[in-house]
């Protein structure tokens, strides 16, 4: 026991007053007069009473289901984990969302400012229905089921008092766990891909000789910004197998997809070239570039390779911008 007053005296000495105040009032133990009381008091008041099996019990059947399942997840990992950590398998879960950062900074009261969450966003246990991860386990904090404690010093050497937004790592202290319930094992879902199935060729391929024929049998002019008239993009989307639908709300070619596509991949196959005020074909009008009488394989190849040398990333069907990656996210992982 002698480990479990340790434990208790040190959890009640790193927490703020109004936060271990906050804790009494929701476990509806009994606090001498009104206010504030002295931090001796409620330290002597929550020793006594907080860290027991009745308390624990109650506290635990005012929780709701989202709060339930990442207790649950933290007891699975031994009772602590990374606050980053678990909040990623929670997110993931669908048992909480990411908390953004606030848009712009904003005037706090005393009872609000956080020091070690200046720029964040700030868990509150006062936001009914919250599903914000940082609302959550605070509201695991107010109820004394889940604690938080600092990893190590901050920026400026200074130690911080403990408020209920979670700090760098979750635990749940001996002297709580020993009465919770053993969690069950999380059902881990099989792993099931979307449907695979190989792209058709023949469009992307029809639309390039299309666009080319009608480079070879019609002007088309080339605007000061450099890119191909909207008149003529009209013409040349009128003639595709797959007309480009950007360009109906497209302000000129640089706004549209397909249409910018074949263009750039026409130019890369060395199949047109663009002058001034003309795009025009890189061969004699009565010439057949050796690209049309490839074998399909080396057709494909060969548009791959000049794919890959755009100097923006534009995809070659629109299925395709559903893998592009996520940069922002990587640095979670």
């Amino acid at each position: 026991m002698a480990a479990d007053t340790n434990e208790i005296s040190q959890i009640l000495d790193t927490y703020h007053v109004n936060a271990l105040l906050g804790m009494a009032k929701a476990a509806g133990l009994p606090l001498p007069g009104k206010g504030v009381p002295p931090k001796a008091v409620l330290v002597a008041t929550m020793s006594a009473s907080f860290f027991t099996r009745q308390r624990v019990e109650a506290s635990l059947a005012r929780i709701g289901r989202s709060e339930r399942a990442i207790l649950a997840r933290l007891l699975l990992r031994g009772g602590s984990a990374p606050t980053r950590s678990l909040e990623r398998e929670a997110v993931a879960a669908k048992l909480a969302t990411r908390a953004d950062p606030p848009e712009s900074k904003r005037s706090y009261n005393m009872a609000d400012y956080v020091p070690y969450a200046v720029g964040e966003y700030v868990g509150s246990p006062y936001r009914d229905g919250s599903r914000a991860f940082p609302d959550i386990m605070a509201r695991l904090a107010l109820h004394g089921l889940v604690f938080s404690r600092f990893t190590g010093d901050s920026d400026d050497g200074q130690t911080f008092k403990l408020q209920f937004h979670p700090a760098d790592e979750l635990y749940v202290p001996e002297a709580v766990r020993r009465y919770l319930p053993e969690p069950e094992p999380v059902q881990e879902v099989a792993f099931a891909p979307p449907t695979m199935r190989e792209g058709d060729p023949d469009p992307l391929l029809r639309d390039l000789y299309l666009y080319w024929d009608f480079v070879r049998r019609n002007p088309v002019p080339i605007i000061k910004s450099g890119y191909v008239s909207k008149r003529a993009l009209r013409a040349i989307n009128q003639q595709l197998l797959v007309p480009d639908p950007a360009l109906n709300g497209a302000g000129g070619e640089k706004e549209t997809k397909r249409l910018l596509l074949l263009r750039r991949l026409l130019q890369g196959l060395k199949l047109v070239q663009a002058t001034w005020d003309e795009l025009g074909l890189a061969c004699g009008a009565l010439e057949i570039p050796e690209f049309w009488d490839l074998p399909q394989e080396r057709q494909l190849a060969a548009c791959v390779a000049a794919w890959r040398q755009l100097g923006e990333l534009h995809e070659l069907e629109e299925d395709a911008s559903a893998c592009e990656p996520t940069y922002a996210k990587a640095r979670d992982l």
